[in-house]
């Protein structure tokens, strides 16, 4: 089946690990016993989707996972020669890779300035080798430092660099030393996360054996208000709930998928969006790799209704700094327009909603709160 012209992102999914952090739920294993055949299985998957449209172009490839930085040479050479014959690539496409600190030095840099690869996204989650530990990270504090130093030696500044927040043990004085590390680094984009309890984690089952105490909300929203804060002084946006970047470094891939642009998702567990239409691959290497073998993409999809379409926007747009027009909503009808109105007042009144023109946006307070109002805003 012939689908009409596509253009959007591709995330790839990677989904292997050295070894499992502790609050990590995503799909990955840590053999990497199969990892050709899962790389070769991609490039069918990239093939097959590839011929499913006219025209297909992309704008944006994000490889995540997992760590895709324990990929080969010949592992990306594969990947990208791949999507180079299926899929016509913009020229000024944003391609990004996630890389851990102790996968980053100067050979592995070298390796990948033969690549298309422009922007990478380095898994710090921590300066403090207590806390790296704790977290069953695979670094330490001096590789996260020298991850980034190398990686702006070899040209590589756009840059983004993940930090964990919201657990007990984090003081504001350890928090305001990374974020100086950070500013004085010159990295033009963080990404900032509350640390969340998954179930069927390490970090889920220490707390339920009473080893570790629950991070408390307070810790979390504490962190949360000083980072805003001590960012957006030295000249970041706080242009999504967990995301900070200077003038012009905005994640181009994930701003597309929070305003519901199309996106195809290639591996096991992948997701996509097209056409009103969501699709997700199979969790398990073995039965993804088998499938594709047979020329098969192993996925369940559903249809998207109004709805559901009006529920997913609400979550994703919200959360960033451009926020919800009354135009988006207009578009889903007169019953949902008129609840959304409804609704939106009350939380204007209460301060955690701002009206700028036609445009909704989440206050700080908002933001914090961004879980419940979402709730309170679903149709």
């Amino acid at each position: 089946m012939l689908f009409p012209d596509f253009s959007g992102g591709m995330y790839l999914h990677i989904p292997f690990c050295k070894q499992a952090c502790h609050y990590c739920n995503f799909h990955f294993s840590t053999s990497l016993h199969y990892k050709d055949d899962l790389v070769d299985a991609l490039c069918r998957e990239i093939s097959i989707k590839g011929r499913q449209f006219n025209a297909p172009k992309l704008k944006t490839i994000y490889l995540g996972g997992g760590t895709p930085s324990l990929l080969s040479a010949v592992d990306l050479q594969n990947i990208f020669n791949s999507i180079k014959t299926n899929f016509q690539v913009n020229a000024e496409a944003e391609i990004t890779l996630e890389a851990n600190p102790d996968d980053i030095n100067t050979d592995w840099l070298d390796m990948l300035q033969a690549t298309p690869i422009n922007r990478l996204s380095i898994g710090l989650q921590s300066f403090y080798n207590e806390h790296l530990t704790w977290m069953n990270r695979a670094h330490n504090e001096a590789e996260a430092l020298q991850a980034i130093e190398l990686s702006q030696e070899r040209g590589y500044h756009n840059l983004n660099v993940d930090l964990i927040f919201g657990f007990d043990s984090l003081s504001l004085t350890q928090l305001e030393t990374e974020l100086k590390i950070i500013v004085a680094k010159k990295i033009p984009h963080i990404s900032t996360y509350n640390l969340t309890v998954e179930e069927q984690t390490m970090l889920h089952k220490k707390i339920k054996r009473g080893e570790i105490q629950t991070p408390t909300e307070q810790t979390g929203v504490t962190h949360f208000l000083f980072i805003h804060e001590f960012l957006t002084q030295h000249g970041y946006a706080h242009y999504e709930i967990s995301n900070y970047a200077l003038p012009g470094f905005e994640s181009q891939h994930n701003t597309a998928y929070w305003h519901g642009k199309p996106y195809l998702g290639i591996g096991p567990s992948a997701h996509s969006y097209f056409a009103e239409t969501r699709s997700w691959n199979v969790s398990n290497n073995q039965q993804y790799i088998r499938a594709l073998k047979e020329g098969k993409i192993p996925q369940e999809s559903e249809s998207l209704d109004d709805r559901t379409r009006y529920n997913e926007l609400v979550m994703t747009s919200l959360r960033t700094q451009a926020g919800l027009s009354t135009a988006e909503i207009e578009l889903f009808g007169e019953d949902i327009y008129r609840h959304f109105i409804t609704k939106t007042l009350l939380l204007i009144k209460d301060g955690k909603i701002i009206q700028t023109d036609d445009r909704f946006i989440l206050s700080l307070e908002g933001m914090i709160l961004s879980d419940h109002i979402f709730v309170e805003l679903f149709y």
